[in-house]
């Protein structure tokens, strides 16, 4: 029979002392993995947010800029005239409202942002809006900046609630004067 268990007490000392060495290095090696993964949270969000800064930028990189001072030298060659406007206004017919915003100068022509609202739209007048927008492309000294499109209902009951076709249009200083803009 057994009356008691003999132990060491330096050993005992080394063995508590020993475990409390191992304790302290498991803590300071989590605590090293937690702050090395805090770092890498921080640098994925920077480089996440640098990223979504270079993507902005790239819409003013030289080949963009470049294409954009293409656009704007033909509009210069390639203005709207009065005469025009008022045929295209002709062919677009009653259908359309036509609000118009002041307009920006230049030394020759002028740029102006007009909107053409269909009145009454319906589901079944998408072709008159396909139409208005292939004779606006046409027009030299137009540029389609946006269709605007709202409608409402289901797939079965579809109703249109609007449509706009926004311009924007190069006059020439000629067509300005008679405008009287």
């Amino acid at each position: 029979m057994i009356k008691g268990v003999m132990f060491s007490r330096p050993l005992a000392a080394a063995a508590a002392i020993g475990w409390a060495a191992v304790a302290g290095m498991e803590w300071f090696h989590r605590d090293g993995v937690r702050r090395r993964s805090q770092a890498e949270g921080i640098g994925e969000a920077r480089t996440a947010e640098l990223s979504r800064e270079i993507a902005a930028k790239t819409d003013y990189d030289d080949e963009k800029l470049t294409a954009e001072q293409r656009t704007f030298n033909d509009l210069g060659v390639h203005l709207l005239s009065e005469e025009a406007w008022a045929a295209f206004l002709q062919e677009l017919g009653p259908d359309w409202s036509v609000a118009s915003d002041r307009a920006e100068e230049g030394k020759d022509f002028s740029v102006q942002r007009v909107t053409l609202r269909l009145r009454s739209p319906s589901v079944g007048d998408w072709p008159i809006v396909v139409a208005a927008v292939k004779a606006a492309e046409r027009r030299p000294g137009v540029r389609v900046v946006a269709v605007e499109l709202e409608s409402s209902g289901d797939q079965e009951r579809r109703s249109m609630k609007e449509v706009k076709i926004v311009l924007s249009i190069g006059w020439s200083q000629r067509a300005r004067e008679r405008r009287g803009s």
